[in-house]
């Protein structure tokens, strides 16, 4: 999915006034998540990550590959409900979110060796 796929999507679904370079920024702040936590901790074929600048491409892909990449919608849906104080909304957003993200985390875990490991391979 690209950074102009996910806003497009996001915005479609969720009609909000949010400006697009602040939702860049939560799609940084998501990247960066799975940049420390996942990616520079299993050995896998991802390219150093070094943010989302300002003035970034919209045709820019993001990191987390399909069929995970569903997160990124509850991503902004869970914080676009947050700015606009809908609540209900929020906690609804949220556990997509964290459906998706564990998803995307366990295949992760089961798919690439944690770095550090030789030949063990968790499960």
């Amino acid at each position: 999915m690209t950074i102009g796929n996910a806003l497009a999507l996001a915005d479609r679904l969720i009609p909000n006034q949010v400006d697009g370079p602040v939702k860049l920024l939560w799609l940084n702040e998501l990247d960066r998540q799975a940049d420390t936590e996942l990616h520079r901790t299993h050995k896998g074929p991802w390219p150093p990550f070094g943010g989302y600048p300002g003035d970034v491409s919209m045709d820019r892909e993001l990191l987390i590959p399909p069929p995970y990449d569903g997160v990124y919608l509850w991503y902004l849906e869970l914080r676009l409900w947050d700015a606009a104080g809908e609540l209900r909304r929020y906690n609804n957003a949220v556990q997509k979110f964290n459906a998706a993200w564990q998803s995307y985390k366990d295949y992760v875990n089961r798919t690439y060796p944690p770095l550090g490991v030789r030949g063990l391979r968790l499960m």
